[in-house]
């Protein structure tokens, strides 16, 4: 297999004592380490591990481009104000840029390494506020009305810089044949390929939940038993189907971060043995597959990949990855057409039935009455586990747990007014929002947004009022 010496530009970004590691053109893999030798190490693992089953040819050959894409850039991080709401919203923004065949070209890492073409004539700091703020209001447009809109996803912490990584990656070549040049050839070099590599989709459609250990996963406050119960069935079981129904902000997300996390804590191999929790997005399936048929193949080609990925590691081994879903009712609709009734959740039917693949669901209790009265046979194949709502003492307990990491993380301080005029907004405003979730997602925001200050009643005023546009 040929070697090819490769310099990679890596994004750092420091955060919590923490050092975040990724490829800056192409976002993917990566890693948090609390040293920075420890981060490089990581990264050029995890770089090469992604590319083990890589081959390269002309329609597969993108992410391997863009990962070793090496021109001289200027990198800069610059404090904008972006209008938002009624009274904007500042953060910290990191762009590059680099000049290839005379023009000017910058990317945004943040805004998933989106690049736009210089003007001439025109500072490149004044387009680049005008081009987050144009994809900022697009972001906070695409949010359900029940999402709650943080501009911290997309700020840079003090500090980021780019490192150069120098590495051999060994890189595998599809097989080759010529082929009589017909008419239909011609078109069929014209079009796009239908042979798609499991690894490159599930990175386009999903993430690895796994890159964000130990310092990315959410933690569970007050939830122990369930978490202890099901780090048995995912990581442990007979890869029998899990649908987790509760309320939305009942913590289904934080929980099962907590699952994961528990599993990698007590059993993360160093040869990387460990099973993988894939988030997949299944409005992303389908994203550019306009020919009949291709967003199926695309979804078994992932399936295969998560099944196979540790046997062809290690061939004793019989445990395969977990696919994760947060959006049961897209799964009922995707590939769904006037003529044509197969969706997402009829290809999974067969691998699910079977037992050969980890499937985990999060739904709330409507969303799950819907699965069950247009799939009933799909809905059949689940395990159900129910989260119950946190009575009031017990949401208070969990939020207090919360607010000891969060002001460890961020070196802030939270007043107990504060606290307590969360749960008092929750009463009057919230009430449609389960316990502990409804107050955790505002203490996340004020935490990110009050780094290395108090935060007490004013702040949680002006935070409420910024984003619901009511003044209590």
């Amino acid at each position: 297999m040929p070697s090819v010496k490769s310099t990679i530009q890596l994004l750092v970004q420091p955060t919590d004592k923490k050092y975040r590691v990724k490829p800056l053109f192409y976002g993917h893999p990566e890693v948090v380490a609390e040293r920075f030798d420890e981060g490089l190490r990581m990264i050029k693992k995890r770089i090469k591990e992604n590319l083990k089953y890589f081959k390269f040819n002309r329609t597969s050959g993108d992410p391997l481009l863009w990962m070793i894409f090496n021109p001289e850039v200027k990198s800069k991080l610059v404090s904008l104000r972006i209008p938002v709401g009624r009274a904007g919203l500042e953060g910290l923004f990191f762009y590059v840029s680099y000049q290839l065949q005379g023009m000017t070209f910058v990317c945004l890492p943040a805004f998933e390494q989106y690049q736009f073409i210089a003007t001439y004539g025109t500072p490149i700091e004044e387009q680049v506020a005008n081009t987050i703020a144009h994809l900022v209001k697009l972001y906070k447009k695409s949010l359900d009305s029940r999402e709650i809109f943080d501009l911290s996803i997309f700020t840079t912490p003090k500090g980021s810089f780019i490192h150069p990584l120098e590495m051999n990656i060994p890189i595998a070549h599809h097989k080759f044949s010529f082929e009589e040049k017909d008419l239909s050839s011609i078109f069929a070099s014209i079009l796009p390929s239908s042979d798609f590599n499991g690894q490159t989709e599930i990175h386009a459609v999903g993430e690895n939940l796994n890159e964000r250990y130990p310092g990315d996963l959410n933690r569970a406050y007050q939830r122990d038993q369930i978490a202890n119960q099901l780090v048995k069935q995912i990581f442990r079981g007979n890869r029998t189907p899990i649908v987790i129904i509760g309320k939305r902000g009942v913590g289904k997300g934080t929980l099962i971060h907590e699952v994961l996390y528990r599993y990698l804590e007590s059993e993360m191999d160093p040869r990387d043995f460990s099973q993988t929790l894939w988030q997949i997005n299944p409005n992303r399936i389908i994203t550019g597959m306009s020919i009949v048929g291709w967003w199926q193949k695309r979804f078994e080609a992932i399936i295969e990949y998560a099944q196979m990925r540790l046997q062809k590691a290690n061939r004793k081994l019989t445990t395969t990855d977990h696919l994760l879903f947060d959006n049961p009712i897209a799964m009922l609709r995707i590939g769904e057409s006037s003529q044509n009734k197969f969706t997402l959740n009829n290809v999974l039917l067969p691998y699910l039935e079977k037992r050969m693949i980890g499937l985990i669901i999060l739904a709330t209790p409507e969303e799950w009455q819907i699965v069950q009265e247009k799939n009933q046979r799909f809905a059949n194949l689940f395990q159900v586990t129910r989260l119950p709502e946190f009575d009031y003492k017990t949401a208070v307990k969990a939020v207090i747990e919360q607010r000891c990491d969060l002001e460890d993380k961020n070196h802030c301080q939270f007043t107990i007014q504060a606290i307590d005029q969360l749960f008092t907004l929750q009463r009057n405003f919230m009430q449609q929002q389960a316990l502990p979730g409804s107050v955790m997602r505002i203490m996340n925001q004020l935490a990110a947004r009050y780094r290395n200050q108090y935060i007490d009643l004013p702040e949680v005023r002006e935070n409420f009022e910024q984003f619901s546009g009511l003044n209590q």
